[in-house]
């Protein structure tokens, strides 16, 4: 629902809607589970608001749905700033729902060739440590000497 927050200042104070555009997500009693603060182009508030609901829903335990509203901002939002944490959300929620460690592994590995820098990289790196995923040496020839072309 749309609320003008100078006509509404109870409903403004109740989920601490301090600058505007404010978008909360709720669950069915009012409890808020997320929260959009600023403006942004509908081509970064769409992925935003999918990424948004599928953790509404994994919060809610509702993994299968989240797994479908990360699988989006993946596939239909690929250049968004957002994919990271939606593939690390996706891992968690695949696991959530199977209780199989290979997704985390996999999305660790995933993760660390396409966003290496990412915030989301760095925090699912424990997932990747059994399978020892390493960033490779650029130009390495497989050799162990010294000058072997290791870097």
């Amino acid at each position: 629902m749309m609320v003008d927050v100078d006509k509404d200042r109870e409903l403004a104070r109740r989920f601490k809607v301090e600058w505007t555009p404010a978008f909360v997500i709720c669950d069915d009693e009012g409890n808020e589970l997320e929260r959009i603060e600023g403006y942004l182009p509908a081509e970064d508030f769409i992925p935003q608001l999918l990424l948004s609901k599928g953790l509404a829903d994994f919060h809610l335990q509702r993994h299968e749905d989240a797994i479908e509203e990360f699988e989006l901002v993946i596939e239909d939002h690929a250049g968004s700033e957002l994919v990271p944490e939606a593939e690390y959300y996706l891992g968690a929620a695949i696991f959530k729902t199977t209780g199989e460690t290979e997704k985390l592994t996999e999305v660790c590995h995933d993760l660390l060739m396409t966003h290496p820098e990412s915030q989301w990289t760095k925090r699912c790196s424990i997932w990747g440590r059994s399978k020892n995923y390493l960033r490779p040496f650029v130009g390495y020839d497989g050799g162990g000497s010294a000058g072997s072309g290791a870097y």
